[in-house]
């Protein structure tokens, strides 16, 4: 969640059971775009590692002020493996090392090479994409189309296991400020992998696995046409994990 000057922007962890805590300072985000003025933001992978990475807009809302100027540098942060994230906005390319009065954002793989791009609106300024230029060595899209469920199935989560361990996505609709990201799903795969397997979860209460679904293209997954996933290992895993397990840190230790 992004704030005004002199207020952290803020991140919850879903514990579950309509829980959330903050964990700002846990995870190294105290401090860190303090000055600024908060837009658009997300989470999604930019290196391809699948964790997801952090980024925000910034742009002041008034074009004198004495805290901060009306031209504000973004920010951009790497997750560390869930442990917290690390501000890498001076090596994000020049957009970043730069001001502007940044707004909405969203994300897409405009060229089909298996790595998110960001797409930028500012303020009188032409709409920017940034090129993400990290190599993607192999990975597979998938986007979920539901049929008892609504077609873009807001809520859905889709599971794939990836240099061993559980990697996991939830459909969302709209993003940070007036955008709405692509709504299909990349994961990175180990080099040399061919198909993978992907336990869906629907909004209608159905669970299912895809299996079989080729690497290094985009897979449609349609509601009803997967498989009882009692028969897979994947789907041994508790479904009422909150996705606050994307993050190793646990912030309720301390």
């Amino acid at each position: 969640m992004t704030n005004f000057q002199l207020e952290d922007n803020s991140l919850y962890l879903n514990l579950g059971g309509a829980i959330f805590q903050h964990a700002t300072a846990a995870f190294g985000l105290a401090g860190i775009g303090r000055r600024q003025v908060g837009f658009g933001t997300g989470l999604q992978d930019f290196d391809n590692d699948n964790w997801p990475d952090l980024f925000v807009m910034n742009g002041h809302v008034q074009y004198s002020s004495q805290m901060s100027p009306f031209l504000q540098p973004s920010l951009l942060c790497r997750n560390d493996a869930g442990s917290r994230f690390s501000d890498i906005t001076p090596v994000g390319g020049t957009w970043f090392r730069t001001s502007h009065a940044a707004r909405g954002a969203a994300t897409g793989d405009m060229d089909n090479n298996g790595t998110l791009d960001l797409v930028i609106s500012s303020l009188s300024e032409p709409v920017a994409l940034l090129h993400n230029r990290n190599a993607q060595v192999n990975w597979i899209c998938l986007k979920s189309v539901g049929t008892v469920s609504p077609r873009l199935p807001v809520g859905s989560t889709v599971d794939v296991s990836a240099f061993e361990r559980r990697c996991q996505r939830m459909l969302t609709s709209g993003a940070g400020y007036f955008s709405h990201s692509d709504s299909a799903m990349i994961f990175s795969l180990e080099p040399g992998r061919e198909l993978i397997d992907a336990m869906v979860r629907w909004p209608s209460g159905l669970a299912e696995l895809h299996r079989g679904l080729p690497a290094l293209k985009e897979s449609i997954i349609i509601e009803g046409r997967g498989q009882d996933p009692r028969q897979s290992p994947i789907c041994r895993v508790n479904a009422a994990k909150s996705s606050a397990e994307r993050f190793r840190h646990d912030p309720r230790k301390q």
